[in-house]
Formats: C-alpha cells, structure tokens, sequence
C-alpha cells in the first residue's frame, strides 16, 4: 500500500519532536499517563492521571492549566465551542478554551471512561452501562442503556451512535436515547470504536479488530489480530489504531492493516487528529507523541 503524504510528512515530523516532548514537557508536569487527546479552536487537549490536562496549539510545546480535579481523566472531546473531559467516579469537566475548566454535575455514580461529540450532542459513556448526554457540555442527562457491562468506547457514522464495551459489548442509537444491544459473536472487551469509509472498526486490547458497515452485524477483521490495541480513530481517509508497546496501525477499510514505526516502545491510549498532525497519549511519563504514523515497520 502506498504511503499518504500526509503519514509520510508525519514520519519525518517524529524523529524531530519525539525526543523534546517526550523527555521535558510532560515529565516535568508530574504525568505518569494519558488517557486521551482532543482537539478544537487551533488546540490539542490530553487528559490523564490524578486530572492533569495539557494543551498545546503546535504539539510541540505544551502547557499545565491549574488542576479543576484529582480524578484520573479517561475521555476528551470537543464540540459545540466546548471541550469536556470525563473520567473516575462520574467526573466531568468543560472548557471554553482548553485552560479553564469547570467541574459539572453528571448524575452519573461510577467511571466514565469515554466521550464523543457528533450530531449536535455529547455522548459519554462508562462502568456499569451509563450512558449520558448533554447539549453544551454543561447540562448532562443519563439515559438507560438496559445493561450493567461498563462501556468503553462511543462514535457516530451513518446517522448512528455506537458504543462498545467488556464482553463484546456493543449497543447502537440513532438519537442517544434508546439503545439496541447488537450482537458481536466475540466475549472480548472492545476498547475503541471509530467510523470511516463507510465502515465501523472497534479494537480489543486482547488483540482483536472487529468491524461493521452498518453497527448491527460485525465481524473479525484484518490481519493484526496478534496486537494489543486500546483506541482507534479515523483521519486522512484511513484508520489508525494505538496500543501495547508502540503499536501503531493503519488501515483504509477495517479489513487490511499496515504496521507503522513509531520509535516509541510506551502504551498508547488516546489518539486525534488536528491541524494536519496525529497525537496520541499514552505511559511511559505520559508521553504524547506527535506525528504519529510512518512508513511500515521495517521501511
């Protein structure tokens, strides 16, 4: 498969700001790890451990907003002008402009682990089958998903919003409201979802892709199922998927999967797209690597 240019100008961007970023910025703000990337207004937003976010408008160099939580971050998304942030013991919190955050009252009574924005909603969800959404960011309604599985991950495609979650979780919704469970023929956790191309692609951290046309039927898909994979996002018309040791993926349909260099041998959680660069969150400090794709892995 060739090589976009935009994976190609990504490699070379790597070598240049991995070292810099990677060893000041976010070691010196105390990070052990990072949960998840946004981005919105001309700025990244990563969120992680004990609540530190950190913005940056270039990935190159980043800043520590004072702290609006303790709690371990899980999500981040932006729309409607507003980022918000959700993570441990039903925490949430928005921002106009990624450096002052107010903390919201979610009504939820366990973890959320993941939040999207599409459609004119926000739609977080987490432990124990919660499911909520919001208009602005700052109002937040629960809804009933019908399941007590904790749910892992949540994106919109084909006027569909889709979540997954542990057991082969995956619930579908055309307005957020009422949920279908949907069948997936798999018990593994799905971690991630994304949507492009026509296709949903979720990935497992116990080394699974499962893709869908229309987030009703799935099936095992791709040939890197040997990969620990814990998110997946979908930029510059192909798939890309982040995980154990480094792992980085890409994909244009679901189905057929190049392995990318990445010259970083930490666990990548988090991944966006912005302004032409892709930027993933993950351990090791709490590196966040921008530039993430590259040529497959031995070229």
């Amino acid at each position: 498969m060739k090589t976009s240019s935009f994976f190609q100008r990504s490699v070379r961007h790597l070598s240049r700001i991995l070292a810099v970023l990677g060893a000041a910025a976010l070691v010196e703000a105390g990070a052990t790890e990072f949960a998840s990337v946004a981005y919105g207004r001309g700025n990244y937003v990563a969120v992680g451990q004990d609540g530190l976010i950190m913005t940056s408008a270039d990935g190159a160099a980043w800043f520590s907003p004072d702290a609006a939580t303790v709690s371990h971050l899980r999500g981040g998304a932006f729309g409607n002008g507003a980022f918000v942030a959700v993570g441990d013991a039903g925490t949430v919190l928005s921002s106009q402009d990624g450096v002052g955050w107010t903390s919201r009252h979610s009504g939820a009574n366990s973890g959320l682990r993941q939040v999207t924005y599409a459609a004119g909603l926000f739609v977080a969800v987490g432990d124990a089958g919660q499911i909520l959404t919001s208009i602005d960011g700052t109002d937040w309604t629960r809804q009933k998903s019908g399941i007590s599985t904790a749910l892992r991950g949540v994106t919109f495609g084909n006027g569909l919003f889709v979540v997954v979650g542990e057991s082969g979780m995956v619930l579908t919704s055309a307005k957020a409201k009422s949920w279908t469970r949907r069948a997936t023929g798999t018990e593994t956790c799905l971690r991630s979802v994304a949507f492009g191309n026509g296709t949903f692609v979720a990935v497992s951290p116990r080394r699974g892709i499962f893709t869908s046309t229309d987030g009703a039927h799935w099936s095992r898909g791709g040939v890197a199922n040997d990969s620990y994979l814990y998110a997946v996002t979908f930029a510059d018309d192909q798939f890309l998927a982040v995980g154990c040791g480094g792992t980085i993926l890409t994909s244009p349909n679901g189905v057929t999967w190049d392995r990318r260099n990445s010259d970083s041998t930490a666990g990548l959680f988090g991944v966006t797209c912005g302004n032409g660069i892709l930027i993933a969150g993950g351990a090791n400090r709490g590196v966040v690597l921008p530039s993430l794709a590259g040529a497959p892995a031995g070229k």
